[in-house]
């Protein structure tokens, strides 16, 4: 999700592959990772989805942006699958903070990248 490291600069570096089967397949491997580490010890995780991209990040425009916007929604929509099928829970921040285009309008972030508490009361609450 992020621009410099991750799912999106591998996407591009490597073009041709299908990026929407590598994310559920990385979404899947990790949720099932974490779920089996967690049974040994007695307890039901709970997974917190990627908020949408803030649209006031300077500098990420055009293809970039677009993309980014889709990995994010590509990520979150298997992170919600993997972990509802697994009987585990997601806090949604992504359903929280995404507007027009995949992107966040920037009202939910108290800066470019982090959200205000508020935010995650609203995730938990909607559990």
């Amino acid at each position: 999700c992020r621009l410099r490291e991750g799912i999106l600069p591998h996407h591009i570096k490597h073009p041709g592959g299908d990026l929407e089967a590598s994310i559920n397949r990385l979404v899947g491997q990790y949720v099932k990772y974490v779920l089996g580490q967690c049974a040994q010890r007695g307890i039901t995780p709970i997974f917190q989805g990627v908020p949408a991209p803030n649209a006031s990040l300077h500098g990420v425009q055009g293809d970039v942006a677009r993309q980014q916007a889709r990995v994010i929604r590509l990520f979150n929509e298997a992170l919600c699958l993997s972990a509802e099928a697994g009987g585990a829970e997601t806090l949604d921040l992504y359903a929280l903070t995404v507007t027009v285009g995949g992107r966040a309008d920037g009202t939910q972030h108290i800066d470019e990248h982090h959200l205000k508490p508020h935010v995650f009361r609203q995730a938990i609450e909607a559990l």
